[in-house]
C-alpha cells in the first residue's frame, strides 16, 4: 500500500476539537448501538472544514447539520463489501431527529401532499446492512425534498453505481461517501418549516486500495439529472468544495489530497451515453 496512504489511515483528527456547534443546548445520543461494520468516524476521515451547526452521529454515518436549510449539509459514510452485499426488505419508518433543536428541524408535515418525496441523503439500501442501521437513515436529518423523478431515476442510479463499485471490491476494503444538497440562486420552499428545495445534490467518493487512491465528483441537478450520460456530471472534488463550501478529506497528507482532489478519476467504470 503508498505509503502516504498508509499514514493517511493512522492520522487522529483535531477538528473534533474544534467543531463549532454550540453544544450547551443541544442534546446527545447515549448507548449507540453498535455494528459489525466500522462506520466512518471522524477520528479516520475527518469531518469536512465547515462551521455546520450540528453533528449527529449514527452507528453507519454521519451528519453535518445546518439549521438554516433545515437540511444537512454533508452526509458521510464508508463501505465495505460485507456490508452492500446485505439485503434486507425496506420498512421505512420517517421520523423526526429529537437530537435538533425544534425551530432548526424539518417534520413529517413539511412532506405532506408537498410534491415532493422524502430523499435519502445515506441511502437506505446501501446500509441496510442492519435493522438498526436501516431505520436510521429514516430521520429526516437524512432526508432532502426530492422531485419523484430525481429520487426514483437518477438519484438511484448513482446510488447503485456506487453499491455495485463497492460489491467488487475485496472484503476489508472501503470507500469514503459524502453527499448532501447545493443551494443556488431563488428557491422554492415546502411545508410550513418553508424547508428550501435544493437545486440540486453531490456525491464525493474516496476510493483506497493496495495498488492506488482516487476520487471523484459528481453533481446532480435536480430538474435534470440522467445517470446514463453519468460523464456529463463528472466533477473534480475540488470543483465540488467550491459549490459547496466545503473542505473534504481534511486527514488525508496534503500532497496527496491535492493529487487526488484536483482530477476526476472515476473508482468503477461509468456508463456510456
Amino acid at each position: 500500500m503508498n505509503k502516504r496512504i498508509i499514514i493517511y489511515f493512522s492520522l487522529i483528527i483535531s477538528s473534533c476539537n474544534d467543531y463549532q456547534a454550540d453544544s450547551d443546548h443541544i442534546p446527545q445520543r447515549t448507548n449507540p448501538i453498535q455494528s459489525d461494520f466500522n462506520p466512518v468516524t471522524l477520528d479516520e476521515f475527518g469531518v469536512p472544514a465547515q462551521n455546520t451547526d450540528q453533528l449527529l452521529e449514527y452507528s453507519s454515518f454521519n451528519i453535518g447539520y445546518e439549521y438554516h436549510s433545515k437540511q444537512a449539509a454533508w452526509v458521510g459514510y464508508a463501505l465495505q463489501p460485507e456490508m452492500v452485499r446485505v439485503v434486507n426488505v425496506r420498512e421505512d419508518s420517517f421520523k423526526e431527529e429529537l437530537l435538533i433543536p425544534q425551530e432548526y428541524r424539518a417534520t413529517l408535515a413539511d412532506y405532506s401532499n408537498s410534491g415532493f418525496q422524502r430523499g435519502h441523503l445515506a441511502p437506505n439500501a446501501t446500509l441496510d446492512h442492519t435493522d438498526f442501521s436501516m431505520s436510521e437513515t429514516f430521520y429526516l436529518s437524512n432526508i432532502s425534498p426530492q422531485k419523484m423523478d430525481f429520487n426514483q431515476f437518477g438519484w438511484r442510479d448513482l446510488e447503485t453505481y456506487v453499491r455495485n463499485c463497492v460489491d467488487n471490491y475485496q472484503d476489508g476494503q472501503r470507500v469514503f461517501v459524502f453527499t448532501g444538497p447545493y443551494f443556488e440562486g431563488s428557491l422554492d420552499s415546502i411545508g410550513g418549516s418553508n424547508l428550501p428545495v435544493p437545486t440540486g445534490f453531490y456525491k464525493v467518493i474516496y476510493e483506497f486500495n493496495d495498488l492506488n487512491a482516487s476520487a471523484l465528483g459528481f453533481i446532480a441537478p435536480h430538474d435534470d439529472f440522467d445517470f446514463s450520460k453519468a460523464q456529463q456530471y463528472l466533477r473534480s472534488v475540488d470543483f465540488i468544495e467550491v459549490l459547496t463550501g466545503l473542505d473534504f478529506g481534511v486527514n488525508i497528507p496534503e500532497d496527496l489530497e491535492n493529487q487526488l482532489e484536483s482530477k476526476v478519476s472515476p473508482v468503477c467504470e461509468l456508463p456510456s451515453d
